[in-house]
């Protein structure tokens, strides 16, 4: 069974604030968010082979933060993660740093929920652009597991849109559809990939039973 489990970052002082970070910015995890990253590691089965992570800080403290409370739990040493620049947060541009409710206010939100193939953010990424990168993340992660043991699982700590870009590939959604699943902040979602298609098997589990929040950008708050 070859699987990827998609850790999305414990909740940031962002999320708390209703702000869509994006890539700017000093965003550490709350004392809420730290606790998620630890709990997220009971969560997870003992033999993970592989550690990704996105180059955003609070995805790198998450996963110190997890590895560290996986280590403690398996009695081994802490593993260490790679940083994968294709797990990146989405650049939201001149987005980055508002408020949800003041985004959700303007034209393009629009575009963003229904029609993300068709949206560039302003002075940022094409949401396509980083729909094509997170499909290339995960084919890397994928290679990587496959000359490892049968069975070999990675876990990708990584962003809300993200794991929903990369639920949306495995599920055969196109990327308009994306928006029709969520990740909350500190959540595990898993997809096996080990048979003809891949299957979601997990979607947004969290130790504190948080979900989601629909029609938002990044899983939710």
């Amino acid at each position: 069974m070859v699987k990827i489990i998609f850790a999305r970052h414990g909740q940031s002082e962002a999320n708390l604030a209703g702000i869509l970070a994006g890539r700017r910015g000093a965003n550490p995890l709350t004392a809420t968010g730290r606790q998620q990253a630890r709990d997220a590691a009971g969560l997870l089965p003992s033999g993970v082979a592989l550690w990704r992570v996105s180059d955003i800080a609070r995805c790198a403290e998450t996963a110190d933060l997890l590895m560290s409370a996986y280590a403690e739990k398996h009695g081994s040493a802490a593993p260490t993660a790679a940083v994968m620049e294709e797990f990146s947060e989405v650049d939201y541009g001149d987005w980055s740093g508002r408020r949800l409710e003041e985004l959700r206010t303007l034209p393009a939100w629009d575009r963003v929920q229904n029609n993300p193939q068709d949206m560039v953010f302003p002075g940022g990424e094409a949401q396509h652009d980083a729909w094509l990168r997170t499909r290339r993340g995960v084919r890397l992660v994928l290679s990587e597991l496959s000359v490892l043991e049968s069975g070999a699982t990675a876990v990708v700590v990584t962003h809300g849109d993200i794991i929903k870009m990369a639920v949306a590939d495995a599920l055969g959604m196109p990327l308009q559809h994306f928006q029709r699943t969520a990740a909350a902040p500190g959540s595990l979602t898993t997809v096996d990939y080990s048979g003809r298609v891949p299957v979601l098997t997990a979607m947004s589990v969290s130790s504190e039973g948080q979900t989601g929040q629909a029609r938002t950008l990044g899983g939710g708050a």
